[in-house]
């Protein structure tokens, strides 16, 4: 079957679509975690077809179906309940926002979608093109119009990466929108975050350590926690007050301190 004048044969769309998927496979798919863990396609892949279903992750089932599509194009046949089911699992995308990272049953949220994830979804765009394509239904204009859907879906994505690379500090930048990462799920903080250019303190200086009784003597039933404390220390208990310092739009924070501040505080 041939559209006269594209002249564009199902099985070629279908070819093209199969690479891209092909692709998509070697980028990354998502981070997980806030300390910015990246899955990329090939390993969701294999991941997720076994326990995918157990973090709402039904969209790597579309995968299944998107193989079994290639096949019957290719084959000049006409899928139907193959793309249902190829679109339907892969609407679910959006209802995974959380994986399974070990076998207690703990959940890390996703943080970032990759590049990988964009190319993903297009390469379904091709093959159910290829298969409306091959039951007659998209024509000559519908074709042109699915093009102009497929590059307008890399554009949104690239001007949203855009928009948080302005808005994210540096940190964010580095964990979340590097490394062909597409976006953030997260909302940019913004606030940039800055590291001491000198020793603030001596490594041998003395702290004052004020450790609240609720925490030192915990009532009965309470965990005893174990607080790590520095070799040189001074247990403050009554010569402190509370500071009040203000840092932003109105913003402040409050510091415990001691009334003689001959010592830093801890």
């Amino acid at each position: 079957m041939q559209l006269a004048k594209l002249r564009i044969e199902p099985s070629h769309l279908a070819i093209a679509a199969l690479c891209l998927w092909f692709f998509s496979l070697f980028f990354p798919g998502f981070k997980y975690g806030f300390g910015g863990e990246t899955l990329n396609g090939i390993y969701i892949l294999l991941l997720g077809i076994p326990f995918g279903w157990m973090s709402n992750g039904w969209a790597v089932y579309a995968n299944v179906f998107f193989i079994s599509v290639f096949f019957k194009v290719i084959s000049e046949k006409k899928p139907v309940w193959s793309v249902l089911f190829m679109v339907g699992f892969a609407a679910t995308l959006p209802l995974c926002n959380e994986i399974l990272v070990n076998e207690n049953g703990g959940m890390s949220p996703i943080t970032a979608w990759g590049w990988g994830a964009i190319i993903w979804i297009e390469a379904l765009i091709l093959m159910i093109c290829a298969a409306l394509l091959q039951k007659g239904i998209l024509n000559a204009r519908g074709l042109w119009l699915s093009g102009v859907l497929v590059i307008a879906i890399f554009l949104g994505a690239y001007q949203v990466h855009l928009r948080q690379l302005r808005e994210a500090n540096e940190q964010e930048k580095t964990l979340f929108l590097s490394g062909k990462m597409a976006f953030m799920t997260l909302d940019p903080c913004g606030i940039e975050l800055t590291s001491p250019e000198r020793q603030m303190i001596q490594s041998n200086a003395t702290l004052g350590v004020y450790i609240d009784a609720q925490l030192a003597e915990p009532k009965e039933g309470r965990p005893n926690l174990y607080f790590p404390l520095p070799e040189n220390y001074i247990e403050i208990k009554s010569d402190r007050e509370w500071m009040a310092h203000k840092l932003y739009n109105g913003l402040g924070i409050r510091v415990l301190q001691t009334k003689q501040n001959n010592y830093p505080v801890l």
